[in-house]
């Protein structure tokens, strides 16, 4: 397994639940109403900047693809349903003749274009990311990369959670 991927592995679940955590002091400060943060706090202003980072990776189609509210995963850049009409089935790994194993091994096949990692499947529904306001396609050519790179990701969400985990206030 790629150190990013294990990498990968690892961080994803913290961001989740610090997202999580950060979202709920955000509505706990905004209804006691009394605890008002400077707009000159400079560990806000980075962490909030941070966020935005971390926001344009999880709303990105390459990580929405999985990370659907939909019943089937999701391919490319407009998203659109996969080619082989795969269902999510039992814990989102597809149905016994069309299981996402069957296809996506252990690591990416450059032979044949088709994304790999270990226990691939789809993420949980209740991890979905849609509707939220490098590996290469059979063609050969390259599928889109999320907004930063695995590093600056890393980087966004340990200066946002040393912020505080920040979120913006809705408008």
């Amino acid at each position: 397994m790629p150190a990013n991927y294990r990498l990968l592995l690892l961080v994803f679940p913290l961001t989740l639940v610090v997202f999580a955590t950060g979202i709920g002091l955000s509505a706990r400060a905004g209804i006691g109403g009394g605890d008002k943060v400077s707009a000159v706090d400079p560990k806000l202003a980075d962490g909030l900047a941070a966020w935005e980072q971390v926001y344009l990776v999880l709303t990105s189609p390459r990580c929405i693809n999985c990370h659907t509210a939909t019943n089937y995963p999701q391919q490319g850049d407009d998203r659109h349903r996969h080619f082989a009409n795969i269902i999510r089935g039992r814990e989102g790994r597809g149905v016994a003749a069309l299981s996402c194993i069957g296809c996506h091994q252990e690591v990416n096949a450059d032979s044949t274009g088709v994304p790999g990692g270990p226990d691939w499947h789809l993420a949980p529904l209740s991890m979905r990311w849609q509707d939220w306001n490098p590996g290469r396609r059979p063609d050969g050519t390259m599928r889109t990369l999320p907004p930063l790179t695995h590093a600056a990701f890393v980087a966004a969400t340990r200066t946002w959670v040393d912020a505080g985990a920040p979120c913006p206030r809705a408008k």
